[in-house]
């Protein structure tokens, strides 16, 4: 038996040898390994004691069938069977028999294969196909396999399924499927798989198909190519899944996604009209600037804003911060803080709100860094100031009417955390081009109640301007009735009384005057007799000289006209007359103490220069605002000095036809000085003759 041992274990296999009863005779080394036994220990053991009670008739029936066959040696057949080890570990096994003759005995060799591992990959293998076809089935999911070459394609189950085809052994080909597809699409699909080929790329589309009972399905395709290692094509495999219910849903929740869309931007716009309507309507019940600002914003905070500022533009090119509001009673005590210490960007032309002014473009600051504080801060005790207020987001408008902005109104977030949007920039914008209007309104309103009390003062003073030297030419009358009633003239007093009456109808003369070019002026019919060589010098002397004997001029007065030389343009030589009397007659007037008037002349290249000073009462910075206005007195009347309040405005008119300009800088109490240029080549007549000076 040492030679059928070493025989036994030169087989790869484990091998045991049975005798005819079914006994184990002997096993090779590979079958003690697999079994845990020795040969020793299972000789004479019968086959069937190695595996479960259950199967042992059957292991035995499989021997004796296999006995009973003549076949020749290589002939085998198997069967599965669970052995038992030495350990009471279970194995799957194939196990196989084969009829040998040994020395004339006759025994059987059966061959035992460990396929666990195998079993379970295979049980494995096939689980997750099971699961694979019901994740397809779910998932409305085929797979496909094209073989370019031989143009067939492979169809998953699911894939017949989807496209309403009965399972196949016999593969389709490119034309048979090209079918299923809706005409309609055809082209598109057929390009696009023709793409990839050529490209050797993936692809994805989403195509209709017809199945064979005519209902229309949407399937989404996926493909991509195969090569070999030569880089040649081989395949393309992909998946197809049916997205028609996905898609129906998706455009359902579309659907339902825009009407909500629309039924909150329906909410919101109702509640913008509404929010519209309350401002028009608060801001429309007062003309007071005052009360429009307070109801401004009582209206933003704190619909808009957790925190609200309006700035105004001064005349002189200054920021004035007009209201401060919060609505955090502790934040606006910072802002009180702010508003006291001025903190005011003047002259800052890189600071937000001074950029606002100039283009007039409403700003979105949506978040607000620590950043942006530092660059806008005024002072390290603002920047402190303004971290304390904490703004998280900011808008600035302009205040705009008549097309100059004259405001500017700042939204700020800040304890509410929110951000403000375009959309939050188009209402506020809404909302501050009502306020503008409003307040322009108001401006407008208490400039036409100006304007009628300065119509009515200056009728009244007219009436009393007229009525005086009227009544001084009645009685001069009366005199010279008495005087030529006389048997003897009393020529002087007669000669007196005419150069009175004189100064009194010229006086009227003048007012009349004066009364006609405003009417002019007011309608752009003042005309210029612009004459050549006119020498400013010797219109300013002849009107000093003419003052001497001026009714508004003390002892103390001293005129004094200073120039280097004649400074002559093309101007007119009368008009600017008028221009010298009437800030002449001013500076006697408004300084009634007395002093030295000085004018002084000259001139560069380009412009002539004027400048009465004078060292009387002075006019504070209101008056001068409105100083050039017509029938603006200020504080004249207050003090008993005459006038109607035109002169300055018919200096203004007649300076400005010139193409010139005139201005004002005084000090109340200590002096006034005016100061008006003239062009040596003026623009109002190109054509004009050349000019010297």
């Amino acid at each position: 038996m040492s030679n059928t041992l070493q025989v036994l274990n030169a087989i790869s296999d484990s091998v045991i040898m049975l005798d005819p009863g079914h006994h184990i005779v002997e096993m090779n080394q590979r079958a003690e390994d697999l079994l845990g036994w020795t040969p020793e220990e299972l000789r004479g053991t019968r086959i069937d004691e190695l595996v479960h009670d259950q199967a042992r008739e059957q292991l035995l029936e499989f021997i004796r069938y296999r006995a009973t066959q003549s076949a020749p040696y290589s002939a085998a057949a198997s069967a599965r069977f669970n052995v038992i080890t030495r350990s009471g570990a279970v194995l799957n096994a194939e196990i196989e028999t084969r009829s040998v003759t040994i020395s004339e005995q006759s025994f059987l060799l059966v061959t035992i294969r460990d396929i666990t591992q195998h079993t379970r990959l295979a049980n494995e293998l096939r689980t997750n196909q099971l699961l694979l076809a019901e994740a397809q089935r779910v998932a409305k999911l085929g797979s496909w396999r094209w073989d370019v070459l031989t143009d067939e394609i492979t169809w998953s189950y699911e894939l017949y399924r989807l496209f309403g085809v009965e399972p196949s052994d016999d593969p389709m080909s490119y034309a048979d499927y090209v079918l299923y597809i809706h005409p309609a699409d055809r082209d598109r699909v057929s390009q696009t798989i023709s793409e990839a080929l050529e490209r050797r790329s993936s692809f994805e589309l989403e195509h209709r198909i017809v199945r064979p009972d005519g209902i229309v399905r949407l399937i989404y395709s996926q493909g991509a190519i195969t090569v070999n290692e030569e880089g040649d094509l081989i395949s393309m495999v992909g998946t197809a899944q049916d997205v028609t219910e996905r898609k129906a849903s998706e455009a359902q929740a579309f659907q339902l996604a825009l009407e909500q869309a629309a039924r909150q931007e329906a909410e919101r716009t109702k509640e913008r009209f509404q929010f519209l309507s309350e401002v028009s309507e608060a801001l429309a019940t007062s003309l007071e600037y005052e009360t429009t600002l307070a109801k401004l914003m009582r209206l933003i905070i704190p619909k808009q804003a957790d925190w609200c500022s309006i700035n105004t533009l001064e005349p002189n090119g200054n920021i004035n911060r007009l209201a401060l509001a919060h609505r955090n009673p502790e934040k606006q005590v910072i802002l009180e803080s702010i508003r006291e210490r001025g903190f005011l960007p003047h002259g800052d032309d890189s600071h937000p709100l001074t950029r606002a002014l100039q283009d007039g473009r409403p700003q979105l600051h949506s978040i607000v860094t620590d950043e942006m504080l530092q660059k806008m801060a005024r002072s390290p005790e603002h920047l402190e100031l303004a971290r304390q207020l904490n703004p998280t987001s900011v808008m600035l408008v302009p205040l705009v009417a008549r097309g100059r902005a004259f405001g500017v109104v700042t939204f700020g977030m800040s304890d509410s955390g929110r951000r403000y949007t375009e959309d939050d920039l188009h209402l506020a914008s809404e909302v501050t081009h009502r306020a503008a209007v409003s307040i322009d309104n108001a401006h407008l309103y208490h400039e036409a109640q100006e304007a009628a009390r300065a119509r009515e003062e200056f009728v009244s003073l007219v009436s009393h301007e007229l009525k005086t030297p009227l009544t001084v030419i009645k009685g001069y009358i009366q005199v010279l009735e008495r005087y030529l009633n006389k048997p003897e003239w009393e020529h002087e007093r007669i000669i007196t009384t005419r150069e009175r009456l004189f100064t009194q109808v010229t006086r009227l003369e003048l007012l009349v005057s004066d009364i006609l070019d405003v009417s002019r002026m007011q309608r752009g019919r003042l005309d210029l007799n612009l004459t050549p060589n006119t020498d400013l010098v010797e219109l300013a002397q002849q009107v000093a000289e003419r003052f001497d004997d001026a009714i508004e001029r003390r002892p103390n007065h001293e005129m004094i006209v200073h120039a280097s030389g004649p400074v002559r343009g093309q101007w007119d030589p009368l008009r600017l007359d008028q221009v010298f009397s009437n800030l002449l007659s001013n500076a006697l007037k408004y300084s009634p103490d007395g002093g030295p008037i000085k004018v002084s002349i000259q001139a560069d290249e380009r412009d002539a220069t004027v400048r009465i000073e004078d060292q009387g009462v002075g006019i504070s910075d209101e008056e001068q605002a409105r100083l050039f206005q017509p029938f603006q007195r200020g504080a004249a009347a207050s003090r008993g000095i005459s006038g109607t309040g035109l002169g300055l405005y018919i200096t203004r008119q007649i300076i400005e036809q010139h193409g010139g300009s005139i201005s004002v800088s005084s000090t109340p109490g200590k002096s006034t000085t005016f100061t008006f240029c003239l062009p040596l080549i003026p623009d109002i007549d190109e054509t004009a003759p050349q000019i010297t000076h």
